[in-house]
């Protein structure tokens, strides 16, 4: 996976920049459980796990579901009405919490040590794998099989921001992180092994990135820039695109997720520190 410098930004199906409020003390996480829906999650002051979402037609208020946060969330959905956030502890270790469609959990210990926040991604049913910053900053990798949680298995690399991960089908997994260069690396599950670290050598990104799916073949991709705008790629199958930017003023490591076909709703943290939006129809 080559890449290459920043280029204008294609604005055409982009909306502009929306202001949702809040105080968050992190970047944000997002997950969708289905058409139309997002249910976006953040850091609040006192460390408490705060939640909005969008029904399909507003947005809710914001709701505060506790805990005791040291970073910012991870969001995942696998099925309908069923959302998994991660965020790491007063303990340094991996805590859990879920909605089952009726009710929040309590909080779960999941144990580790990370030093970033964690990113959660699902390719099947009742599947879950989570990826984490080690001491070491090697890619840590944790995943619920259906009926249990696996052990911490370590990935290699070396990171220097919190990754992010998606997946565009079954039993598929892509992850990214930026690495010591400063540029974007990328670590791929082709559903029997992991592949070994590529550096896709864009040039160099001030955050850690987020990352999308549209389709079996397209990823996209969003990073901060150097003038704190967001930045955009695409993976179309075969090579990536440039570096795009979709301006706005931006402090945080974005979110990003995808409800259907081309769409695409992004999120981050403004100066104000309140939580801001952006789509693609």
């Amino acid at each position: 996976m080559s890449g290459a410098s920043q280029g204008p930004a294609p604005r055409p199906a982009w909306s502009d920049w929306e202001d949702l409020g809040g105080h968050l003390t992190s970047a944000p996480a997002v997950a969708s459980w289905g058409t139309n829906r997002l249910d976006v999650f953040g850091k609040s002051q006192d460390g408490s796990l705060l939640h909005k979402w969008w029904d399909g037609m507003e947005w809710s208020e914001w709701e505060d579901l506790g805990g005791d946060l040291t970073s910012a969330p991870g969001a995942v959905s696998w099925g309908p009405d069923r959302i998994d956030v991660f965020a790491v502890g007063q303990n340094q270790a991996l805590w859990h919490v879920w909605w089952n469609g009726s009710n929040w959990s309590e909080w779960e210990d999941l144990g580790g040590i990370l030093i970033s926040a964690p990113a959660a991604a699902s390719w099947g049913q009742n599947r879950i794998d989570v990826f984490g910053s080690s001491p070491n900053l090697s890619l840590w990798h944790k995943w619920w099989d259906g009926s249990q949680w696996s052990q911490w298995e370590d990935l290699g690399g070396t990171l220097s921001s919190a990754p992010a991960a998606v997946s565009r089908g079954p039993n598929q997994i892509d992850v990214f992180a930026r690495g010591q260069n400063g540029s974007l690396w990328y670590k791929g599950w082709d559903g029997s092994r992991w592949s070994v670290w590529i550096d896709t050598g864009d040039g160099s990104i001030n955050s850690g990135p987020t990352a999308a799916s549209t389709g079996t073949y397209r990823l996209e991709l969003f990073a901060l820039g150097d003038q704190n705008q967001l930045l955009f790629r695409t993976w179309h199958g075969r090579r990536w695109s440039n570096w795009h930017s979709l301006g706005g003023k931006i402090i945080s490591e974005p979110a990003a997720v995808s409800w259907g076909d081309m769409r695409i709703d992004v999120f981050a943290q403004g100066p104000d520190n309140h939580l801001w939006h952006i789509w693609r129809e």
